[in-house]
């Protein structure tokens, strides 16, 4: 079988030297952990941070439970490379005026509503409880633009993902006088992990597949890469891209590429804010974490609809790398 090579271009002092890592007999090179990239990276826990794992073994890479914290380090200049919510970091760029332009998607939806068994009939309506989290943000916006105002009345919010899981896998809201729960808006991999230990509970609905038919075949362009407006265009596509292009998709068909890489840092679940072990087991299930790599020139139609949810105006040329 021939070898598969990961072939990092030396741009810029991007790449001073290399990894390389044999798995059945295939030998990919990946990053070293020093002299690598000078670029400040900082990236959400979760699945963008999964997405952007052969990065993580650079020096000048982190990730943040709080996205809210990475736009004034856009503003700053404290950050040359950064990973949002798409919606957010067009609003950035756009509104704020941050000196950044949108490369690249590198997640594509990661939210499903589940079923505690609690429900009689098994169907979700408007007098159910359902539990969500985030309201106003991501997850809200799709479950509206999916379902309308239908099941408004029947929405309790929670206040993090972390309690969301809670609702789910104990069948109360714990926060609303332990009220029984029907149904839970929850994101992956949190959702795989209550699954695994929650018999009770079952998957209900992708809301990914329901966003595509709502939306006549579009995509959901959940999180982007923003690359500052000063950094070279050879390293930003060839290079960030390029790199990132590779990874995605070597992760997403092979899951011991992404364990690997994953456990290359100290503490992975810390930084990554997922079990490498459970980041593949949900890849290798569907590719529930929604991970991809799509350039936002070649999606920019499918990113337009997406602000269009959120009221962010659309992108020009001029805000595309």
């Amino acid at each position: 079988m021939k070898k598969k090579l990961f072939v990092l271009t030396a741009l810029s002092g991007l790449l001073l030297t290399g990894c390389k890592i044999t798995l059945f007999g295939r030998t990919f090179t990946f990053f070293e952990k020093k002299n690598v990239i000078n670029e400040k990276i900082v990236v959400p826990t979760g699945a963008p941070a999964v997405a952007m794992a052969a990065f993580a073994l650079t020096d000048n890479f982190e990730t943040v439970t709080d996205p809210s914290t990475i736009v004034p380090m856009m503003a700053s200049g404290q950050v040359d490379v950064a990973v949002l919510p798409t919606n957010v970091g067009a609003t950035a760029i756009t509104v704020k005026q941050v000196p950044f332009k949108i490369l690249c998607t590198i997640t594509f939806g990661n939210f499903y509503i589940a079923s505690t068994g609690h429900d009689d009939n098994g169907v979700m309506d408007e007098n159910d409880y359902i539990v969500s989290f985030q309201k106003g943000a991501v997850p809200d916006k799709i479950f509206h633009y999916v379902h309308g105002n239908d099941f408004d009345n029947a929405l309790h919010y929670v206040s993090s993902a972390q309690e969301a899981a809670k609702c789910l896998k104990t069948g109360k809201n714990l926060s609303d006088e332990s009220k029984e729960v029907d149904y839970v808006l929850l994101a992956e991999p949190a959702l795989t992990n209550v699954l695994k230990t929650t018999p009770t509970a079952r998957l209900y609905e992708d809301l990914q597949s329901k966003y595509k038919e709502k939306s006549n075949g579009l995509i959901l362009p959940q999180a982007s890469v923003f690359v500052k407006n000063s950094l070279d265009e050879k390293k930003v596509k060839e290079g960030i891209y390029g790199v990132l292009h590779e990874t995605v998709n070597q992760m997403i068909n092979d899951t011991t590429v992404m364990t690997t890489l994953m456990n290359k840092v100290d503490n992975p679940e810390a930084v990554f804010g997922t079990n490498p072990e459970i980041a593949a087991e949900v890849t290798k299930n569907g590719n529930k974490m929604g991970l991809g790599c799509q350039l936002a020139s070649n999606i920019k139609d499918d990113i337009n609809n997406f602000l269009k949810i959120f009221g962010v105006n659309e992108l020009t040329d001029e805000n595309i790398a």
